[in-house]
């Protein structure tokens, strides 16, 4: 009985890798049409798809704006109490949204954070009528290196570039490793072709 067992469990394994590995063989990928998210002025224009270095730099005077609004909202306390033991269930917590507020106004800083995201090469170029962002890291060590290979990483939504600034050093300078990894970070895979310079 356990042989007969084993085998109908071994088959049925097999069968279903076979239907699985059918459908994603036969599986077309969905065509999706080309499609313009620039302002409808520009439609119909060539796209500069020129690819240029970019860096964040927040004026001061937007970052005084910030606060001056930031203390404003925390000091009037016009944010409504949230119903009883509820968390973030309905929304934003709003007792938490004002420790937030607090801490943007007396311990966060913004300057100290610009220059942990600029601390790698960041680019723009044009796709489709907006500005996509990427990044391009490199190994400080390439001789070290016996081969480098291209890693593209992408992002969901929502999230941020910033979920990988701990990785990428590991994948781009590895410690113990004969290889190591270009890094590109895009959040639009479909200008992958154009970054290939």
């Amino acid at each position: 009985m356990g042989k007969l067992l084993t085998f109908t469990v071994v088959a049925f394994a097999i069968a279903v890798g076979f239907a699985w590995y059918k459908i994603a063989e036969d599986a077309e990928p969905p065509i999706l049409p080309d499609f313009y998210w620039g302002p409808s002025t520009n439609k119909g224009k060539k796209d500069d798809e020129s690819i240029r270095p970019f860096k964040i730099a927040v004026p001061d005077k937007v970052l005084e704006d910030l606060k001056a609004r930031l203390k404003r909202e925390v000091e009037v306390k016009r944010l409504q109490k949230p119903l009883e033991g509820i968390g973030f269930e309905y929304g934003f917590n709003s007792e938490y949204l004002e420790k937030v507020g607090k801490h943007w106004l007396e311990k966060y800083d913004w300057r100290s954070r610009e220059k942990t995201l600029n601390k790698f090469d960041m680019f723009l170029t044009k796709v489709s009528g907006i500005d996509v962002h990427f990044l391009r890291v490199k190994s400080q060590n390439p001789q070290k290196y016996k081969e480098t290979k291209p890693l593209l990483l992408v992002h969901g939504w929502p999230g941020s570039f910033v979920e990988f600034y701990k990785l990428i050093p590991l994948l781009t300078d590895p410690p113990t490793s004969s290889f190591n990894f270009e890094v590109r970070y895009i959040n639009d895979s479909s200008i992958y072709q154009r970054i290939q310079y």
